[in-house]
């Protein structure tokens, strides 16, 4: 029995679950928010929590698993801690908001918390409505295992509108745009997750306030996170920060492959050269190189700075800004995004050239999954026993983002490609291309081409919809899969899992 096993086999709880929100017309919760020191630790780490908050409140700690079905388990609870309300911080330079909180509670992580995605539950008491809202962080480990689980937090900041549309795609100034897309905005981690944003499926604020505080994680990456605890695969936990200090040796002595999970656009230089050097595996050591599944659509987007805070550098590297794009800016790209010329290095490599396939504009929409090349050397391993042939669908499968435009590298094979239709049904120009191609000592590469492959699997996390809220995602109205087109994608799922652990 494995660490994950073992851990499972602690009894779960579904209080993780948060039942009382509150959101304001700017997807934030004035009443209880909160953000974490760090985006990851190790056990014995201090970590300590920001508050804002108009009552006193607890703080309860959840290790996100299967736990038989639950979702999580309860590690302990904290407090009560006087409540207080902080400013929102001036804005600083590149529209930066960077909160300087003073800590509101200082905890050291046990030695015995497995690794993991840890949610913190802050509620409010001595109210008639305790509000609650959540924080979120990584706990890495060192052990070896077969798989490491990298969690997308840097695109989780970059998406993070908080306290009022200040997320890296809100450009405030005298040419003011909502999708911007240049170098010119800087934002941190050192302040509270706003509401994820209702365009991903979920539309209306009160119907999405459940995952205040907890970013994009329990829609994108915790079904992925759920369904392998449940069948109890060996994975350990990293931030995108972890990937950004590890080097590609480490990579290889640690796991035999790495799941990039999430809506995972955000990449450092030092991110993107650590997996690649992880794959190559062009160094003399003998270990096979990484395997990598990219089980999300749209990644290596966005070539990432990542510095400290301009007004204390002692908090670490808790800024970033976007600084180019991974692969061509092309002239039909420049007329939708100008702001683009603005990068002084256009000379980063192309996404494809490890992913095997690259994101493409316009880069939304949502199709069925088209079966291709079903019996070629890699993918008649990827789709046995499916009962899939060449011209099958997996209905709805890709969405909402995908890569295409496929790379020409040794041995690579397209295992699914279609056209997408936007919101109205209407037939884009854009193909997609799910990938699978071999590295050089006994790995693979495969790309899903979309950010619903976790959706998809047949055993879903007790996520607390709301009543009339989407089981999945909306592309318009409601998507709900096919529990035997389910039962397909876990099987190449766990067929994948087999070539990658070999």
């Amino acid at each position: 029995m494995n660490r994950i096993e073992e851990e499972n086999q602690h009894p779960g709880t579904t209080s993780w679950r948060n039942t009382n929100a509150s959101v304001d017309g700017r997807r934030r919760s004035t009443d209880i928010e909160g953000y974490c020191s760090k985006t990851s630790l190790s056990a014995g780490d201090r970590l300590a929590v920001f508050v804002s908050s108009t009552a006193p409140f607890t703080l309860d700690f959840y290790r996100m698993g299967f736990y038989g079905g639950t979702g999580a388990r309860h590690m302990g609870q904290i407090g009560v801690f006087p409540g207080g309300k902080r400013d929102d911080p001036p804005i600083g330079e590149l529209q930066l908001r960077d909160c300087d909180w003073p800590p509101s509670v200082i905890f050291t992580i046990p030695g015995d918390w497995l690794s993991g995605v840890y949610l913190g539950k802050l509620t409010q008491v001595d109210v008639p409505t305790p509000t609650q809202s959540y924080v979120i962080f990584v706990l890495r480990d060192e052990r070896t295992c077969d798989f490491l689980f990298k969690c997308s937090d840097a695109t989780w900041s970059a998406y993070n509108a908080w306290p009022d549309e200040y997320s890296l795609y809100d450009f405030h100034g005298p040419a003011a745009k909502i999708g911007y897309w240049g170098p010119g905005v800087q934002v941190s981690w050192d302040r509270p997750y706003a509401m994820a944003q209702p365009w991903y499926g979920l539309h209306e604020p009160e119907r999405c306030a459940w995952m205040i505080g907890a970013s994009q994680f329990l829609i994108f990456e915790f079904p992925l996170l759920f369904w392998m605890e449940s069948r109890g695969y060996d994975v350990s936990y990293i931030s995108c920060m972890d990937l950004h200090v590890s080097s590609s040796v480490t990579l290889r002595q640690r796991a035999k492959a790495l799941l990039a999970t999430g809506h995972d656009e955000y990449y450092s230089v030092a991110m993107h050269d650590n997996l690649t050097g992880a794959v190559d595996a062009s160094d003399d050591i003998p270990q096979k190189g990484l395997s990598v599944g990219f089980l999300c659509g749209g990644s290596l987007t966005a070539v990432t700075d990542i510095a400290p805070p301009p007004t204390n550098s002692n908090r670490g590297n808790r800024v970033i800004r976007r600084v180019g794009r991974w692969g061509p800016i092309e002239p039909w790209l420049l007329a939708l995004q100008p702001e683009q010329s603005e990068f002084t290095d256009t000379s980063f490599p192309d996404a494809g050239e490890l992913m095997g396939a690259r994101l493409i504009d316009p880069c939304v929409g949502v199709a069925d999954w088209l079966c291709t090349n079903t019996q070629g050397s890699l993918a008649s391993r990827f789709y046995n026993g499916t009962g899939l042939a060449d011209g099958d669908r997996i209905h709805h499968l890709v969405g909402h983002e995908f890569v295409g435009s496929p790379v020409d590298k040794p041995g690579l094979e397209v295992l699914a490609e279609g056209h997408l239709l936007d919101g109205n049904g209407v037939q884009t120009p854009s193909r997609y291309t799910a990938t699978l191609y071999p590295g050089p000592k006994g790995n693979f590469v495969f790309n899903a081409s979309t950010l619903w492959w976790p959706q998809w699997l047949n055993v879903a996390p007790p996520l607390p919809y709301p009543p009339g809220g989407e089981p999945r995602f909306a592309w318009p109205g409601t998507i709900v899969p096919d529990p035997g087109e389910m039962e397909k994608v876990e099987r190449m799922t766990a067929n994948l899992f087999e070539m990658f652990l070999g």
